[in-house]
């Protein structure tokens, strides 16, 4: 595919810089591990600072950063309001979910789930969610990826590859902790890259800030509210729906995200990342929605810079190509890797926990001995497997297109993975009544719903997440009904109603 222009000498050497030293960097963490525990959750010694920054890059990929110029440019700034949600969002993520996690010293969100409910359904979904999670990946290394071939000119295979295979190597290596120190140095390139763009535009566009005000302004760019109730439109009613069931599932219930939470040293620390990982999503999106906004304006007031019908979701990269000199070219296309990279190394070290800790350890238990090598061994098998995902989630990548749009796959799976599962664990927390075999059936019923709301409907995608988290636990509570109540065991220490007791031991006595 042809870029955009040709980046410089300059730019590729800063690049390829950038690709060499960020894996090395990562792969240096492979020092001092001796166990699972310090590959999954850094032996629970982590600082609250890190953590914040590397849950905030895993949640804003290239695509966010191309993406939500690109829509701006499109369209308007009607999706900036609703980040407001997350000052409720952030208290309500820490008492619905965060504290049950941290009081059983969990690795694995589904490890809550067989506790609170049974080992079949930790199965289950465990299961789901690895085959979710691969397509995630999959389609997020592609539609990246064929992003940044317009603008660094290499054929799609080759971005796919690099990109994918290097987060592999030092995501294999290194394990949680230079999944979480990589995301530090990649956010810190992204958001410097973000912020030269916005400086250079500042610089350009005739009156500044100003200008760039008046002209997004004129062209009716800045409409912050939509009060109309119509479904099949981006409405402030639906994208406050949206952002309050897909930051619950994010932050509360997808093992991506919450994996990091679990290598803090206390709950105070736990709170604290939460806190500021969250909270730290407003400026940065604000800072993506500024760029389109700048872009915009730029190319309105030197509309001979762009080429005529060039698509909104190009006009960044035209920018970044065309009118930043060389050099400053090469650090900003870094930072659009640094993104791709930081969703994909957690994506990697997340799968592996799961599967580990939910799928092999269970089904194997009474296979395995009582030598003390079992802890190197599950360490090598982790490292392994870590790779082998990797490898698999950028093989997949290149037959993405083959099976629908980006659109179409990115908001069923984030329907599925997002809204299900929440209503899932909303069913095992909120409620004493819920048991597994209506959870199994109500998460069936909710997965049905979406999809066909999906595909067989014109409802907005802002909604999907949150109908099909209402389906989830609508179901699962109608199911559980006509199926025992669950034990004690189950509910003690685990639900709201019963948050002051004690955590039976797996096991004990109903007594």
């Amino acid at each position: 595919m042809t870029a955009l222009a040709m980046m410089t000498g300059w730019d590729y050497g800063i690049l390829v810089a950038y690709l060499v030293g960020i894996t090395l960097f990562g792969a240096l963490f492979m020092r001092g591990q001796h166990s699972t525990q310090d590959y999954f959750v850094a032996a629970r010694g982590m600082g609250w600072f890190p953590v914040a920054v590397s849950v905030l890059a895993t949640n804003f990929s290239a695509i966010t950063l191309l993406g939500s110029p690109g829509y701006i440019v499109a369209r308007d700034t009607i999706m900036i309001p609703r980040y407001a949600a997350l000052l409720v969002l952030t208290p309500l993520t820490i008492w619905l979910f965060l504290r049950f996690y941290y009081r059983l010293q969990v690795v694995s969100v589904y490890q809550y789930i067989g506790r609170r409910f049974d080992g079949r359904l930790r199965l289950v979904s465990a299961a789901i969610f690895l085959l979710l999670r691969l397509s995630w990946m999959a389609t997020a290394q592609y539609a990246t990826a064929l992003a940044l071939t317009r603008v660094v000119g290499l054929d799609l295979w080759i971005c796919v590859a690099l990109v994918g295979l290097l987060v592999a190597v030092y995501a294999s290596l290194g394990g949680i902790k230079a999944v979480i120190w990589t995301d530090v140095v990649q956010a810190v390139l992204m958001v410097g890259a973000m912020v030269l763009t916005i400086g250079v535009c500042l610089a350009r566009v005739p009156d500044g800030a100003a200008g760039i005000w008046s002209l997004a302004e004129a062209n009716e760019k800045l409409r912050f509210f939509d009060p109309s109730l119509d479904f099949t439109r981006t409405t402030s009613l639906g994208m406050l729906f949206g952002i309050t069931f897909s930051t619950l599932a994010s932050y509360g219930v997808d093992q991506v995200v919450v994996q990091r939470y679990f290598t803090v040293k206390d709950y105070r620390s736990m709170v604290k990342s939460a806190w500021s990982g969250m909270l730290a999503t407003i400026p940065i999106a604000l800072l993506t929605a500024f760029i389109g906004l700048s872009v915009f304006a730029y190319f309105t007031a030197f509309p001979d810079r762009l080429p005529d019908g060039t698509p909104a979701d190009l006009w960044f990269p035209s920018f970044i190509i065309t009118e930043l000199p060389a050099g400053i070219t090469g650090l900003i296309i870094a930072g659009l890797f640094a993104a791709t990279m930081s969703s994909g190394d957690s994506g990697i070290n997340s799968l592996t926990a799961v599967y580990l800790e939910d799928l092999h350890r269970p089904l194997f238990r009474s296979r395995r001995g009582a030598g003390g090598n079992d802890a190197l061994k599950d360490l090598r098998l982790a490292r392994i497997l870590s790779f082998v995902f990797g490898a698999f989630a950028t093989i997949t990548a290149l037959f993405v297109d083959r099976l629908g749009t980006i659109v179409e796959i990115t908001m069923t799976l984030n329907g599925v993975i997002g809204g299900v599962l929440l209503g899932i664990f909303l069913a095992a927390v909120l409620s004493t009544r819920t048991n597994a075999a209506g959870a199994l059936l109500g998460a069936a019923a909710g997965s049905v719903f979406i999809v066909v709301i999906a595909y067989r409907t014109p409802v907005n995608f802002f909604w999907y997440s949150s109908f099909g988290c209402l389906a989830t636990l609508g179901f699962t509570l109608a199911a559980s009904r006509f199926f025992p109540e669950p034990s004690d065991r189950q509910l003690d220490g685990l639900t709201l109603a019963r948050r002051d007791r004690p955590i039976r031991p797996e096991g004990a006595s109903e007594d």
